[in-house]
């Protein structure tokens, strides 16, 4: 390719996408998006409809992982950021026939809110006292034939370290909805220093949970309230701003931010294409369209879902697609519903509800979005959501958008006492979208883009590697990028 800057084609026009887009283009580069949707933002998309305000996907990101706010900030939008309602904040568990609420302050069973655990039903006297008794349990030794996750120690499921540590009880009750249910995946298979590293670093330097709780080193890492898009290391949250973060009509200000600067840049923009191949010619690539037509490329950028993705570099790459393809993906959707607040019978409260795997409903989560957020719905409506499949529970989508409107109807109705009839529905699917990082993931991943750097100028990026939440995608697309950048200035 020579030392002179060549023209990138970024495959994929999400969050992570458009985020490396912006990277190249603001050094220099010549820029192509190709989208196969109708529009930029993959899981990101709101709905605005007669005054309200529907997420089909994230509705805020974490403020306490700074490339979010970062590039908020790049784009000159964070002016335009909203914290969350203060009003009510409170997150509830179904369990055991009705919800009950998450302790305030609850950090991982730390003595101080025992009896607040108590109180709320969510554990019994028994299992209250194994998730304290953290204390006395040891740090884990690696066990023979374990694949490593770090120096000297055995990688470890989500669900074999909560067990281990609190007990399976407040695995079961507390910890499976609030963990598992951000990658809607099987706790019994995620990796949990792929998908929550903090609380290895917290066993690794405190011995235990409860022991870095009392150490003072933590702040309420278990309290998501209702959001999809947490997931790996949390710093602090800056002042003036809540945990999470959104915009005032929606998550889609960040979108059409991202794609007014790109335009401002140069960038070419082009939706409604998609990729058939990618061809290695002199010089570089050629990214073949379908439908015919093909763009000349220094260097391509993948964003789009890892079984895409993999397709694409089949070819070229056949080591990085087997890696690509093994990265599972679990099926999803989002129902949300407008009610008149007069109609619905008891008012929701807090900001939602998660429901464990035990308690063998078809909710994964419900949502208060008009009580989390302020301006998403006209004054005498609320907007609500549910969330339903993921790993095991995929069955409930083979039902059309009315059956899962109903079914979530029933639900909200069963868990949380919404009664009525909406009067704005919306089902947003999400077929093979949600990337499961089960147990060798990391190493899983530094294979594949090992394999890609056997063809200088092809990466990926995006929810499959480095994270599934917002700023996750962002640091990766930036890092990515550079990457492309470094190519040349060799």
């Amino acid at each position: 390719m020579g030392d002179r800057p060549g023209p990138v084609v970024v495959v994929g026009g999400g969050i992570a996408g458009l985020t490396a887009a912006l990277e190249l283009a603001e050094n220099g580069r010549p820029v192509t998006v190709v989208e196969a949707d109708g529009r930029f933002g993959g899981k990101i998309a709101t709905s605005r409809v007669d005054g309200l305000v529907v997420e089909a996907g994230a509705d805020s990101f974490l403020a306490g992982k700074p490339a979010g706010l970062a590039l908020c900030g790049r784009l000159g939008i964070a002016d335009r950021l909203v914290n969350s309602q203060p009003d009510d904040r409170r997150t509830f568990v179904w369990s055991r026939g009705r919800l009950r609420e998450l302790p305030e302050g609850l950090i991982l069973g730390s003595p101080a809110r025992a009896w607040s655990l108590l109180r709320s039903g969510l554990l019994s006297p028994v299992g209250a006292a194994r998730l304290v008794a953290d204390v006395a349990v040891p740090r884990r030794k690696p066990a023979a034939g374990d694949g490593p996750d770090r120096a000297g120690t055995a990688e470890e499921t989500v669900a074999g370290f909560f067990t281990r540590r609190l007990g399976p009880e407040a695995y079961t009750r507390v910890v499976e909805p609030l963990l598992a249910g951000i990658h809607a995946g099987d706790a019994a298979r995620l990796s949990l220093p792929a998908t929550f590293p903090r609380f290895v670093e917290m066993e690794d330097r405190h011995g235990g949970l409860v022991r870095a709780a009392l150490a003072g080193r933590i702040r309420n890492p278990l309290r998501r309230n209702g959001n999809r898009n947490s997931g790996s290391s949390v710093g602090a949250v800056p002042e003036g701003r809540t945990p999470f973060v959104s915009f005032p009509t929606g998550m889609s200000e960040l979108v059409e931010a991202l794609v007014s600067r790109l335009l401002v840049l140069g960038v070419e923009l082009r939706t409604g294409q998609a990729v058939a191949g990618i061809r290695a010619v002199e010089g570089g690539y050629e990214v073949v369209l379908d439908g015919g037509g093909a763009l000349p490329a220094a260097a391509v950028v993948l964003a789009p879902p890892a079984p895409v993705a993999a397709g694409l570099v089949r070819n070229l790459c056949p080591a990085a697609a087997a890696g690509l393809e093994e990265i599972e993906h679990a099926s999803t959707a989002t129902v949300s519903l407008a009610y008149r607040a007069d109609g619905i019978g008891t008012a929701p409260a807090g900001y939602g509800f998660v429901v464990p795997r035990a308690e063998g409903r078809h909710l994964l989560a419900g949502t208060w979005g008009s009580n989390k957020w302020p301006g998403r719905a006209p004054a005498g409506l609320v907007v609500l959501r549910g969330y339903v499949g993921g790993v095991g529970r995929e069955a409930v989508l083979e039902a059309d958008d009315d059956g899962l409107v109903h079914l979530v109807r029933a639900e909200l109705g069963a868990l949380a006492g919404i009664r009525g009839t909406p009067v704005h529905s919306e089902v947003h699917r999400y077929p093979a979208g949600m990337p499961q990082y089960t147990v060798g993931h990391a190493g899983r991943v530094g294979r594949i883009r090992e394999a890609l750097a056997g063809c200088p100028g092809l990466a990926v990026t995006g929810a499959a590697y480095g994270g599934v939440g917002i700023p996750d995608c962002i640091a990766d697309a930036l890092a990515t990028a550079r990457q492309v950048l470094l190519l040349n200035r060799r």
